[in-house]
């Protein structure tokens, strides 16, 4: 889940077919627009790994993003949980592929790098349509895009 719309995948997010809603730790309800395969920049020991997350839920209300430790296990991960760290490896070969360290509140925060690059990476990686990208960048002139 995230809140996030400019973290997902181009051409990933696709409305939902039906009303689908969260509940929060804090007892709050919060309606899911949209879904599609979000991407993060994962830092594991020094070495940045392409994150994709499909089928991710977009909550534009909801105050950071959350990744589901069942989705994880469910998509042939194991996740170990040590002290105040927890590793997500990829099964059976065991790579690493996420780390993430306890945090103020008790929930494990996932080592990212620079989500900035994520619009350079997406712009790399499809066209885009000229007038998409000025109303994205903030509607900036045509020559400064």
């Amino acid at each position: 889940m995230s809140p996030c719309g400019d973290w997902f995948v181009l051409g990933t997010l696709k409305n939902l077919s039906h009303d689908h809603s969260v509940h929060v730790a804090n007892g709050q309800e919060l309606m899911a627009t949209m879904t599609g395969t979000l991407w993060i920049n994962l830092l594991v020991n020094g070495t940045t790994l392409e994150g994709l997350f499909p089928n991710t839920l977009l909550i534009p209300k909801l105050s950071t993003t959350l990744v589901s430790i069942q989705s994880l296990t469910g998509n042939h991960h194991c996740v170990i949980f040590d002290d105040d760290w927890a590793e997500v490896k990829t099964k059976p070969a065991g790579k690493l592929v996420i780390k993430a360290k306890i945090g103020h509140s008790g929930v494990y925060i996932i080592q990212t790098h620079n989500f900035h690059q994520h619009s350079t990476y997406l712009m790399k990686s499809k066209s885009m349509d000229i007038n998409t990208l000025h109303s994205q960048l903030g509607h900036l002139g045509f020559d400064n895009i």
